[in-house]
């Protein structure tokens, strides 16, 4: 065994104060979330989130992540136009890692309004 493997347990759980203390306060709250997501479907340049509304979710690098992937999910078979998308999406706990979370299981209802 080296010092290295004796110091790896530590520096570990160092490494994941310091990361949910500098980036956590941006993380979604675990749970279920209701709102919309405004979509643009354009003939030059795909699809595009215009807006959203989930009243108990923050803006984060996560919620972004999470729209996109709906987004693209929803619209891969859309024709050109203006879509509202309600529904709800859910965020869950990640195994083995007590402060992160990650998008789970998500629904939504597709309104073409233009």
């Amino acid at each position: 065994m080296s010092l290295a493997d004796v110091f790896a347990p530590v520096e570990k759980r160092n490494r994941e104060a310091v990361l949910h203390n500098t980036w956590g306060h941006l993380g979604p709250e675990r749970g279920k979330h209701k709102g919309w997501i405004l979509i643009a479907v354009s003939s030059y340049s795909g699809s595009h989130v215009v807006d959203d509304s989930f009243p108990t979710l923050p803006n984060s690098p996560w919620q972004y992540s999470a729209l996109q992937d709906i987004m693209f999910a929803l619209m891969k078979d859309q024709d050109v136009g203006v879509y509202r998308a309600t529904g709800f999406l859910n965020w869950r706990r990640v195994k083995g890692e007590p402060n992160a979370s990650e998008l789970g299981h998500w629904k939504f209802c597709l309104e073409k309004l233009v």
